[in-house]
């Protein structure tokens, strides 16, 4: 399986400086994502 893990660093970046950012009363809601997976086939070893 193949991930995009600079595109979930990225979004978990931007959510943590939002909620660091965000005031008090005003704080971001949860948010699910969901990310694409691409299978690779290899040959066994």
């Amino acid at each position: 399986m193949e991930r995009s893990i600079a595109a979930m660093g990225q979004r978990a970046a931007d959510l943590i400086l939002e909620d660091i950012e965000a005031a008090k009363d005003n704080k971001p809601s949860v948010q699910h994502m969901v990310f694409g997976t691409k299978l690779m086939e290899r040959e066994t070893t």
